[in-house]
């Protein structure tokens, strides 16, 4: 494979010899006892392990002349395909390395891997040839539209967990708090680690009033969290819109928007009234920034508008079939459901303003996972298009024009200039 890439890279004419030279290269060379590695002297061995000598790399260089050229001949790809061919060996037979497969117990990275063995061991039992193929989805192929009726009927019924006892290929099981880890340890900790951190968030002060126990069981922490972050983790760039977009919802879920009730309790010298500007009626809040009855959308169009984009979503991925009775079913929800005093939230139970500050109810997500099946689609439906694009709705209607919100801009210069001139008053009298 060396011999090949440079004679590929110089034009085959100065590397007549090579393959020779490289033979003779003690650093090449196989020892009798291949347990141990010499400790003075490079051998095949060190290679192997990937170690490249340097007498090597001089060989190709000379053949290439520049050093880039050397670095393309040189790299991971010999040696990882020679390592391959000599891993791939291991396995005795020619059924998908099934052997090595068994060995490397590639069972760690699967999800519930203890079904995925429980069916591996009934088949060797029973001395079955399993073949996998794949098929596109929704294509009217009968086995896989059996499949898929079958796992939305699971979805309903209660986990299945085999005994792990009986299975022979199982050496050990990870457990946390006598629970078997039907996941990778990884992912697993991962989890752990995001639930503590959803804990932790609701016990804060702030939030133990609007969050009890028995209603954060009802949310979908998950999703609440991507919606609210709107994780770019998969995009190469970023953009201001979104990063502002990100900062209001991190403000919303955690209550610190600089609605009047916050700065009037944190400058009371210059905010005398937190009464809302423009309906007079109560004090403004970041529910009352929802609810106001001087938006132009109110709240009840913001619930139905968001019902619609997840049911046509919903619809979209699902292919239609399935979603007829969706819409009715999500507004016969409690948790959908807008309280006469939209200014309160109740601490047991979910509500539509719990949603609109970004809480996911978990019923709401179960309902959409049982149209498309799988979790990946559920959570690019419950993405945060859905609740963002009805939060812009809500938040551009308290706007009461059509001129580029000339009026909301001119009453909030006013303000400030009347914060401003309420600062130049005090440091005045500080001054005297």
């Amino acid at each position: 494979m060396l011999v090949s890439k440079t004679t590929t890279v110089a034009c085959g004419n100065t590397c007549k010899n090579m393959c020779k030279t490289l033979e003779t290269l003690k650093e090449f060379h196989i020892p009798r006892d291949v347990s141990m590695r010499d400790a003075d002297h490079l051998s095949f061995i060190d290679v192997m392990l990937g170690l490249i000598p340097i007498i090597v790399y001089d060989i190709v260089l000379q053949k290439v002349v520049t050093h880039d050229l050397a670095d393309q001949i040189i790299d991971d790809k010999v040696r990882n395909e020679t390592l391959d061919t000599a891993v791939t060996s291991q396995t005795n037979n020619t059924d998908n390395n099934s052997a090595f497969n068994n060995t490397t117990q590639t069972h760690r990275k699967l999800k519930n891997w203890t079904i995925v063995k429980a069916i591996e061991e009934i088949a060797n039992v029973q001395k079955l040839t399993l073949r996998l193929e794949k098929v596109k989805a929704h294509s009217g192929v009968i086995h896989n539209e059996t499949a898929d009726q079958l796992a939305r009927e699971g979805c309903l019924k209660p986990v299945c967990y085999p005994n792990l006892q009986s299975l022979t290929f199982v050496n050990a099981v990870s457990c946390w708090n006598t629970e078997t880890i039907e996941e990778s340890l990884r992912h697993f900790t991962k989890k752990l680690g995001t639930a503590k951190h959803s804990i932790k968030w609701r016990l804060l002060n702030q939030n133990i009033s609007t969050i009890s126990a028995f209603k954060s069981k009802q949310i979908q922490w998950k999703s609440s969290w991507r919606t609210t972050m709107l994780s770019y983790i998969d995009r190469n760039v970023t953009d201001n819109k979104e990063t502002r977009q990100r900062a209001f919802n991190v403000k919303l879920f955690n209550n610190e928007l600089p609605t009047l009730e916050k700065l009037k309790d944190r400058f009371p010298k210059i905010y005398e009234n937190d009464s809302c500007i423009r309906c007079n009626l109560e004090k403004k809040d970041q529910v009352h920034v929802l609810t106001c009855p001087k938006n132009l959308i109110d709240i009840h169009s913001c619930r139905n508008k968001f019902i619609n984009m997840l049911v046509s979503k919903t619809t979209t991925v699902a292919c239609g079939n399935t979603c007829k009775n969706m819409c009715k079913t999500l507004e016969t929800l409690k948790e959908f459901h807008i309280p006469r005093d939209v200014s309160m939230r109740d601490a047991d139970h979910l509500s539509f303003i719990d949603v609109m500050l970004g809480l996911i109810p978990i019923i709401v997500y179960d309902i959409v996972l049982q149209k498309v099946v799988t979790h990946d689609l559920a959570d690019q439906i419950i993405d945060d298009k859905v609740r963002n694009e009805t939060l812009d709705t809500a938040v551009t209607s308290q706007t009461n024009n059509t001129d580029n919100n000339s009026a909301f801009n001119n009453t909030t210069q006013n303000l400030y200039m009347i914060m401003l001139l309420k600062i130049a008053v005090i440091g005045l009298g500080c001054i005297k």
